[in-house]
């Protein structure tokens, strides 16, 4: 067997026996007992399964059931050592269990993701879902506040957030009228630089599961509204404004089909557990502290 195949059946394996020591598993005929841990039958065909569907080469019964005892010997050995006590260990382990528990009710909750067939997309085509048949367009008005050094960055944010508010509060026909009248107003600082942008027919696809930061953040916007400013890392600060909304047009199917195929699932999987996480705020308590939400990590 190839040495990646190994090490994906270690993985398997080391997998299958991690969740047999910390949630338990059903008992049958022992095959092999590594200090006080039984290693089963059914364990066995368990592995040999999940190995399969892993692993490119054959795996045969021997090598599973000898990746499974050289797995709880060293598991062995690690609570031995007392490994598992440790404080940052027991951080990791914590995690891995949380992430196994909400994985196992979000399964059970909402199901599992599904691809979506031409006819699924089609359907959601005729539905409009997410505008996929007649797609928003609009006039967007991008400004950029630019800095030229990380010294100049926290400036750069601040007088961002001044842009944000002003824009919010006047009238302009594209982002040059808006730079050239707040300039007057409020110059930029020193070591920071203003560009503007409009798309003038910017057609949001919705439907999309990744899009470029204007269009995500457009998609969020109603004409007149404002939005940001989005931290560009290293470089900018931009602030958005939808000037106005056009007349939606029809799209071709053939246009948006692969769109839908790729996008569609995950879309509205997301959508799922989103209906189903606030469907639990009503029968959990949710507090959030402001204050403590801003605390600096250390």
């Amino acid at each position: 067997m190839k040495g990646s195949a190994l090490t994906i059946l270690f993985g398997v394996v080391f997998s299958l026996i991690i969740t047999q020591n910390t949630f338990g598993g059903a008992k049958d005929v022992t095959a092999t007992v590594v200090d006080n841990f039984e290693i089963t039958g059914q364990d066995i065909q368990q592995a040999m399964v999940d190995a399969k569907k892993t692993s490119a080469g054959d795996v045969s019964e021997e090598q599973v059931l000898k990746k499974m005892i050289e797995s709880q010997l060293l598991l062995e050995e690690a609570k031995k050592r007392g490994i598992h006590k440790r404080p940052e260990i027991r951080k990791k382990l914590d995690f891995l269990i949380k992430n196994v528990l909400v994985q196992q009710l979000i399964s059970e909750s909402i199901g599992d993701l599904k691809p979506i067939t031409e006819e699924d997309a089609r359907k959601l085509y005729d539905e409009n879902w997410k505008g996929a048949r007649y797609p928003r367009m609009v006039h967007l008005s991008k400004v950029s506040v630019e800095y030229k050094s990380d010294a100049a960055a926290e400036i750069a944010k601040e007088y961002a957030a001044l842009l944000r508010k002003r824009m919010a509060e006047l009238q302009f026909s594209g982002s040059d009228e808006f730079i050239a009248s707040v300039t007057k107003e409020l110059p930029p600082p020193a070591g920071v630089v203003l560009r503007g942008k409009d798309d003038k027919k910017l057609v949001l696809a919705a439907y999309k599961q990744y899009q470029a930061v204007h269009m995500a953040v457009a998609s969020t916007l109603k004409e007149g509204e404002v939005g940001g400013p989005v931290e560009i890392p290293q470089h900018s600060y931009e602030i958005f404004k939808i000037i106005k909304e056009h007349q939606s047009s029809e799209i071709p199917f053939s246009r948006v089909a692969s769109d839908l195929m790729m996008s569609a699932s995950e879309l509205q999987y997301q959508e799922k557990l989103d209906r189903f996480v606030e469907e639990l705020k009503k029968s959990h308590s949710v507090e959030i502290n402001k204050a403590g939400k801003d605390t600096p990590v250390r």
